[in-house]
């Protein structure tokens, strides 16, 4: 089972850090559950890596709840509010480990992310997605770029990709930044959640799957940093990644011969690499996160 809490009125199950409400303006907070693979428990970085990531996180999590409010639910007419179906079946119990309602399965939160213990939210994402759900009523999947950074945390390379396109999507290679992708709970519900069955794909599995019923939009931010080091899970179990990778798109591909794949992986990669080169996705742009970063260490004697 996978864990989650809410980032604006919850403990973090995995360190006893809170994440503080602050009061102000009227208003709800806009709760974001962040649900995490199982690679937060079986993280193969170094203890000390691991507690200091955990730290950044929650610290910015900490200080970005205050920013994501909504507007207070009497400000809504009552035409503005669809009938709600409920799947609640009398058991109001509340998992205190995963978040999750024992009897529905639902969580208090509206917005649903997923970010692993050795990977990063910028200091502004969740204010921005916030940002984007409200000004975007309709959208019910965003996500945003990434950087890809080594084990200690130095930039390695961007990750700024193009909108969603599932015939590259499906014929060349997940391309969804994981921790940079944020959805409505709801949808996460119609879709039936996470399939238990991958291990490895089960975020590529969850994007088609919703790709399927709604759009994916994308904007051009910088929304997290992604870890790569030779013992992250997918890296070090590559050959059981790409198994399960096959097995996932095979519902989508059915029994293509083997020269139509290949023709077709062609043209996608080729596509995919034009449409970055043309938008400027290889470089890291204005927006780049580290480039204070990179000023200050050119500074010191």
């Amino acid at each position: 089972m996978p864990l989650s809490f809410s980032a604006a009125n919850a403990c973090c199950p995995v360190c006893p850090i809170k994440a503080k409400e602050t009061s102000g303006k009227p208003g709800s907070a806009l709760r974001f559950i962040i649900t995490a693979a199982s690679c937060v428990v079986t993280s193969t970085l170094p203890a000390v890596k691991v507690r200091r990531s955990r730290k950044r996180l929650h610290s910015t999590r900490a200080s970005t709840t205050s920013m994501l409010r909504l507007p207070r639910a009497s400000a809504l007419t009552p035409n503005a509010l669809p009938p709600i179906e409920t799947p609640c079946v009398k058991i109001c119990v509340v998992d205190p480990e995963t978040g999750f309602c024992i009897g529905c399965g639902r969580t208090r939160g509206e917005i649903g992310g997923w970010l692993c213990s050795d990977d990063l939210h910028e200091p502004w994402t969740l204010r921005e997605v916030a940002q984007f759900f409200t000004t975007h009523p309709q959208a019910q999947v965003v996500y945003g770029d990434s950087s890809w950074i080594d084990i200690d945390g130095r930039p390695i390379r961007p990750k700024r990709e193009h909108a969603f396109n599932r015939f590259i999507w499906t014929y060349d290679y997940n391309f969804i930044p994981q921790p940079s992708t944020f959805w409505r709970m709801s949808l996460y519900r119609q879709v039936g959640g996470l399939d238990q069955a991958f291990d490895l794909a089960m975020d590529a599995d969850l994007w088609i799957r919703c790709a399927d019923v709604t759009r994916l939009h994308h904007v051009r931010r910088y929304w997290s940093r992604m870890r790569f080091y030779p013992q992250q899970k997918n890296q070090a179990r590559r050959a059981e990644s790409n198994a399960e990778d096959r097995i996932m798109r095979r519902r989508y591909i059915g029994d293509e011969s083997l020269y139509s794949l290949r023709a077709k992986k062609v043209i996608a990669k080729g596509t995919r690499i034009a449409w970055k080169l043309a938008t400027g996705c290889y470089w890291w742009g204005r927006d780049n996160p580290f480039a204070g970063l990179r000023d200050e260490d050119s500074a010191r004697p």
